[in-house]
């Protein structure tokens, strides 16, 4: 009787390790998706630098053209301005999209270290 209670326990043990190690795995996945995703929204935002960026220079440009030349004095003061901004704004966005990337495939691999003491094995990275 007690060799069958110990059959038992330890198949439910191995049950539940591997339970453990479905749902672990399953939380790693999707904080890649998850970090791909904020990637996805700061790369929009690198664009919209960019996009913004051009509009400004635009019309600085454009208002320059109106009353003067547009490569003298305040209006080119402007434009440096707005480039120098637009291109630490774009620069900034671009790394925070690796950042989301990096740090969530660093949390995918907290999550599937878990696995291996739930498992008793070893830990399996993909």
């Amino acid at each position: 009787m007690q060799f069958a209670a110990a059959a038992v326990s330890a198949y439910g043990s191995i049950y539940s390790a591997r339970a453990q190690q479905s749902m672990y795995n399953a939380q790693a996945a999707q904080e890649k998706i998850a970090g791909r995703s904020r990637a996805i929204g700061y790369k929009q935002q690198a664009a919209d630098a960019l996009a913004n960026m051009n509009q400004t220079l635009a019309a600085v440009v454009a208002r320059a053209a109106v009353g003067g030349d547009p490569t003298s004095g305040s209006p080119l003061a402007v434009q440096k301005y707005a480039l120098r901004e637009g291109v630490t704004e774009y620069h900034t966005a671009k790394d925070n999209a690796v950042l989301a990337v990096e740090n969530a495939n660093y949390q995918a691999n907290l999550y599937r270290q878990q696995v291996a003491p739930a498992s008793g094995g070893t830990m399996q990275v993909s």
